[in-house]
């Protein structure tokens, strides 16, 4: 199973510096109550914002919505159920009017 302790703060958000590839950590988000173990996470340019899907083998997977705030801070601003657990990967289509969420 897996290793290591829970996070406080399950999202961490970093600003990436595309002439050296370096990241710096900008803001640590999420609660814990709201969002166990976070899989995958997909950025949707068009609207700045990021959709993030939970795992969990006992209960349906989530898929929350995060605003991304002017200091990297995340607003959740929705979420809806995976239809299954395990989920594990989103992805958006070409024309970015739909999300696919694959559970297993």
């Amino acid at each position: 199973g897996p290793r290591g302790k829970e996070a406080t703060n399950p999202l961490s958000v970093y600003r990436f510096n595309s002439s050296d590839g370096s990241m710096v950590l900008v803001n640590l988000s999420g609660n814990k109550s709201e969002m166990v173990n976070p899989a995958f996470s997909r950025f949707h340019s068009d609207l700045n914002v990021i959709y993030t899907c939970t795992e969990d083998i006992e209960n349906h997977g989530k898929i929350l919505a995060y605003s991304i705030l002017p200091n990297g801070g995340l607003n959740l601003i929705g979420e809806a159920d995976a239809g299954g657990t395990s989920t594990c990967y989103l992805t958006i289509d070409r024309a970015q009017k739909n999300i696919l969420a694959v559970n297993y």
